[in-house]
């Protein structure tokens, strides 16, 4: 019996052995589970089965820290890309956008002339800026709608009626060194005040009692003025002569006074009733044609001497 029979330490060493198998005969016949995680460990020891253990925990750990890098370095992509893009706003390098325009409108009234004292004259040194110094920074081209001037104009002449608006915004140019004004005045088929980037001259069919407007778009952040609309009242009976008759409003008086408004806010005292400035006017008046001592402090307060 002593030779035949195992000893109890043989059977448990076979006993395990078997076990093992089993164990891997078990692994064996497991379905195949889909994608490339899926690892048999193959053999006949209990020294591969348990490096296979290992190989499969370390290989775990490595797609687990695999999947981390990958979170960690899409994170630190769009913390770079937020960051990029903060850069480039606070340095003025955003996506750009239209600017917000203000618009502005200045009414010019009829009155009678004052009459009896007090009386000043066009020495009076008042003029107001506009928004504190809105101003345009280029030449500015005004352009004409002929199919709006007042047939009684037109007959005298077109070129007239032109050369005398370019006469009101010479009387602003010569008194400082910028060309607010392009030399001479275009022509339009536009017909309605509209921020279009025409700055538009027409006749239009206005209130009672308001002779001219002047629109204005300006940028409030740069002060800047892009556009100037000025329409005439047709209700009136306009002049271009040089001696202009009582009962007619002086287109060169009015015209001088609205591209004044390209900078040069309007006066209500009573004391700058002689000023170009001056928010009213009469007919038959001429005395805007000219500037006086505020108005030209005014321009050259803007744009230089």
């Amino acid at each position: 019996m002593g030779a035949e029979a195992e000893s109890k330490g043989d059977v448990g060493k076979r006993k395990r052995r078997v076990g093992l198998w089993e164990v891997e005969a078990q692994n064996l016949k497991r379905p195949a589970e889909k994608g490339r995680n899926q690892i048999f460990c193959q053999g006949s020891s209990s020294k591969l089965s348990r490096s296979c253990l290992v190989f499969k925990y370390l290989r775990i750990q490595i797609l687990y820290m695999g999947v981390k890098m990958k979170r960690l370095i899409t994170g630190l992509v769009f913390a770079a890309l937020f960051l990029g893009t903060l850069s480039a706003v606070a340095a003025g390098g955003g996506p750009s956008r239209a600017p917000e325009l203000e618009k502005v409108t200045f009414v010019h009234y009829e009155k009678s002339s004052q009459s009896g004292p007090p009386t000043w004259d066009d020495t009076e040194d008042d003029y107001r800026l506009i928004m504190g110094g809105a101003k345009w920074l280029e030449t500015m081209t005004y352009e004409l709608n002929p199919g709006t001037v007042p047939g009684y104009l037109l007959a005298l002449d077109l070129i007239n009626t032109k050369m005398v608006l370019e006469e009101s915004m010479e009387t602003w140019d010569k008194e400082f060194g910028f060309n607010l004004f392009a030399d001479s005045i275009g022509s339009t088929v536009v017909s309605s005040v509209g921020n279009d980037g025409t700055n538009l001259v027409m006749w239009s069919d206005l209130d009672d009692g308001v002779i001219a407007v002047n629109t204005l778009w300006i940028d409030p952040a740069s002060k800047e003025i892009v556009e100037s609309d000025v329409q005439f009242n047709t209700d009136y009976t306009w002049s271009t002569a040089e001696d202009c008759p009582k009962e007619e409003m002086d287109l060169q008086n009015i015209a001088t006074h609205e591209f004044g408004h390209n900078g040069l806010d309007d006066l209500r005292p009573l004391k700058d009733g002689d000023l170009t400035m001056y928010a009213y006017s009469a007919t038959g008046e001429t005395k805007k044609r000219t500037l006086g001592y505020g108005d030209e402090l005014g321009i050259q307060d803007l744009y230089g001497e």
